[in-house]
């Protein structure tokens, strides 16, 4: 009984580890969504300005300065697009950690859970059926 009640507490151990490591994996995927609509805005933004600088050139009517600025806007998001990739790269990382430790949290789990079925198997009791005639071992 002793044996099972350490059995039991490993295991509630390793599913209150499971569920914090669910946690961050949540956490490192709320990372990478953030990330990837960073990515996604500033792909419609390269989009929008590749279009006004397709229009200014077509019609000849933009200056050297306007040229700058979308320059300069081109840096600043490729700057973001840069902070977004290593974010992404990071959250990656944890979440495949996490995996990591799930699987070896499941193999810790999956050995307690037969250790645990042999001791029950020790305290089965036996279960007996009624008759007309009396009581009768059904299994043992």
């Amino acid at each position: 009984a002793v044996t099972a009640g350490k059995g039991l507490e490993r295991i509630l151990k390793d599913i209150k580890q499971t569920k914090d490591i669910n946690t961050e994996i949540s956490a490192a995927m709320n990372e990478q969504s953030s990330a990837v609509r960073d990515i996604l805005k500033t792909m419609q933004t390269l989009v929008s300005i590749t279009e006004e600088v397709k229009n200014a050139i077509d019609e000849q009517k933009m200056g050297s300065e306007q040229i700058t600025n979308i320059v300069k806007d081109l840096e600043k998001d490729t700057e973001i697009i840069d902070q977004a990739k290593q974010g992404l790269t990071k959250s990656t990382d944890i979440v495949m950690q996490s995996f990591s430790i799930i699987q070896k949290l499941s193999g810790s789990n999956k050995t307690i859970l037969e250790e645990l079925s042999v001791l029950v198997d020790k305290f089965k009791v036996n279960e007996y059926e009624e008759d007309s005639k009396g009581l009768t071992l059904v299994h043992m």
